[in-house]
């Protein structure tokens, strides 16, 4: 992990026996398009005599009807003429530029080659994909028709399909066009990075209970990222929680069975400008058009953002409850870390493209399975005993260690403070906010998710100043009952920052929809016994949204809720069924 993705160059074009060769036409789909096409046996390819594949058919579940074997033995791939000139269509339902038309093909294309390339009958034999473009092809079109080939086909890796070869290397042929090498090349590094954060996202997001710990969560993003210039990855553990107060955290970690970790990932311009200054090189590609430029000193509008990832790695399951959202169980346990998984993902790719602007990922990662009957986490996993063993409450808990549960409570004592079982009792959390939990049991781990990002929130933005905070995650069932399973939430008070997201998260190919926060909702978030409600009743992802405000302070907040566009149960478009990697691109296109 993560899996790897085809290398994808562009050029004059090659040749060779292992050759498979490719076009793309501008002709639209006809209605006899062929699904999943059945090559007679010995028909040509372009892979050479050998005829790979020979009698190959495509695997259930994955759409190739745009893709046609021609008479002269080239797949073709469709792109819709009006798509030629811009790279985009137009959602008649938002009126945003949506891009489809380029980044489906490319899916479609490796998709239907990588059926073709598993069933050669020298399983070993590496094949190279060249791709003809047309000489009316623009630029953005090219760099999405990269991204649709990096994620195409990107799914979770099931049985003995996770061994078959795949396409690994494509090479566009741009002799026929009239635009400049550089700005082809830019363009190929531009899709191969941006299709490279969402197959990071759907990697994670489609890793196995068993193996998706919050450690190996932290891990696989320190990996990532080691060795890029101006990228910083600290992963906390619960000491260090203890000590800096972020008892949220702790408090909704408690009684479950690993370790919870805060993942903190920074991507610093300015570092990264330093570095490349010694070394002469930025070793960042350019954006051709889409504004990102060298990295250098920060803008006026390039102030430090924040990003808050739900991270509830397992146990998850509780986050929709039961008759409330078209799916459970599996399905909203990959919601429940999609938001983490986002938020890696972007900044990952920020730092690669050279973003302007500082990036501060902060990812609580909890695994929300209960410890068996009798067992206690030790003091080297989780600093969290049960109340019975502590003889009772601690009164006068400090500020940073939780608050005395009432006698009689079965809470927790985290840090040396009690707390309660999340349902009902206070939490202290960072900054010695005091929030009020009833309710939060009948929220699932959805409830247990507020507390995660409520004290990354507010240690992000004491740590940080930054202009903007931007929470990630699936914090109700709502999203996906209203907005189905295409479509996220951009909830804000800020109407043109809702704006700014939905159209630069469609030039990605992302649909989000605007919720506002009306103010008569902050008196919802009111409580007797607490400075904070965490779970209040009244309208789910808008009330979770004015919750999470209340702990950014005066900085602007917005939360994205991803809904029931983390996962598909279909291949459609640039997505296979399963992890869909969504919000990862839309964050990259918002804040490059």
């Amino acid at each position: 992990m993560p899996r790897p993705v085809p290398t994808v160059t562009a050029g004059a074009p090659r040749s060779g026996p292992e050759v498979v060769a490719a076009r793309i036409v501008t002709t639209p789909p006809g209605p006899t398009a062929a699904v999943g096409v059945v090559r007679a046996p010995g028909e040509g390819t372009g892979a050479g005599d050998d005829g790979a594949s020979g009698g190959a058919t495509t695997a259930p579940g994955r759409a190739t009807g745009r893709v046609t074997l021609a008479a002269d033995g080239v797949w073709e791939v469709s792109v819709h003429p009006d798509a030629t000139a811009t790279g985009t269509a137009t959602d008649t339902a938002t009126g945003t530029a949506v891009d489809t038309a380029w980044r489906t093909a490319g899916a479609d294309l490796v998709r239907r080659l990588s059926d073709l390339v598993s069933h050669h009958p020298v399983r070993a034999k590496r094949h190279l994909v060249q791709v003809e473009v047309p000489a009316d092809a623009p630029l953005g079109g090219i760099r999405r028709f990269v991204v649709g080939l990096t994620v195409g086909g990107h799914g979770a890796a099931v049985g003995t399909r996770a061994t078959a070869p795949a396409v690994r290397d494509v090479h566009l042929d741009t002799s026929r066009t009239r635009l400049a090498d550089a700005d082809v090349a830019a363009a190929v590094a531009d899709g191969q990075v941006t299709g490279s954060a969402t197959a990071l996202a759907r990697d994670i997001v489609n890793a196995p209970t068993a193996t998706a710990s919050p450690a190996w969560v932290a891990g696989v993003a320190r990996d990532r990222a080691a060795g890029i210039p101006g990228v910083k990855v600290k992963v906390r553990d619960a000491d260090w929680m203890c000590r800096k107060g972020l008892t949220g955290v702790l408090a909704a970690a408690a009684g479950t069975s690993r370790p919870p970790v805060l993942l903190e990932m920074v991507w610093d311009p300015e570092k990264a400008a330093a570095s490349a200054g010694s070394s002469g090189d930025d070793g960042n590609p350019a954006s051709p058009g889409d504004g990102a430029g060298t990295v250098g000193s920060l803008g006026r509008d390039r102030a430090t953002v924040v990003l808050v990832g739900e991270g509830v790695t397992a146990g998850g399951a509780g986050s929709v409850p039961a008759g409330a959202a078209p799916w459970a169980g599996e399905e909203a346990r990959r919601c429940a870390v999609a938001g983490a998984a986002a938020v890696i993902a972007a900044v990952d790719a920020l730092a690669r493209l050279g973003a302007r602007r500082k990036v501060v990922a902060l990812v609580p990662l909890v695994d929300l399975t209960a410890v068996p009957a009798g067992a206690v986490p030790g003091a080297a996993d989780v600093p969290v005993v049960t109340g019975a063993d502590t003889g009772g409450a601690t009164a006068g808990a400090s500020a940073g260690g939780g608050v005395a549960a009432p006698p009689g409570s079965t809470g927790v004592t985290v840090c040396g403070g009690a707390v309660g079982p999340v349902d009902g009792d206070p939490v202290r959390v960072y900054g010695g906010t005091v929030v009020d939990t009833a309710g939060c049991a009948a929220a699932g781990a959805a409830g247990r998710a507020r507390l995660l990002l409520a004290d990354a929130v507010g240690y992000g933005v004491h740590k940080y100043r930054p202009s903007r905070v931007v929470t990630v995650g699936c914090l109700s069932p709502d999203t996906a009952v209203a907005l189905g399973d295409r479509t996220g939430a951009v909830v804000t008070r800020s109407r043109g920052q809702a704006q700014r997201v939905t159209r630069r998260a469609a030039r990605a190919g992302e649909r989000w929809w605007p919720l506002p926060v009306p103010t008569y909702l902050d008196a919802a978030t009111a409580s007797p016994t607490a400075d904070v409600s965490l779970c209040p009743e009244g309208p789910g992802v808008l009330v979770a949204a004015a919750v999470l405000r209340r702990f950014a302070g005066d900085t602007p907040a917005v939360h994205l809720d991803l809904g029931g566009a983390t996962t598909s149960r279909e291949c459609r478009e640039d997505t296979d069924p399963l992890g869909t990697g969504f919000g990862a691109r839309s964050l990259v296109e918002w804040l490059r």
